[in-house]
């Protein structure tokens, strides 16, 4: 049941709770959730649907391999 229509996969989430999983991936991704957030966020992960679950699983990828989030590399 996607109810965005056309804004990505919800399912039994809607559209609030979709965004707001979506934005807890990227911070997760990030490594920027605290303790209390990043429980909250697998607890939520794990209750989504497997298609909830690819969608932020694939925006955790890119973020992970986008330039812009990557840190710096010291020089020796």
């Amino acid at each position: 049941m996607d109810t965005t229509e056309g804004h990505g996969t919800t399912d039994r989430f809607g559209p609030a709770r979709a965004e707001d999983l979506r934005s807890l991936a990227a911070l997760d991704a990030m490594g920027m959730l605290d303790e209390v957030d990043a429980s909250a966020f697998d607890r939520a992960f794990r209750d989504s649907t497997p298609s909830v679950q690819a969608e932020l699983r694939d925006l955790q990828a890119s973020i992970a391999v986008d330039p812009a989030f990557l840190a710096a590399s010291e020089e020796p």
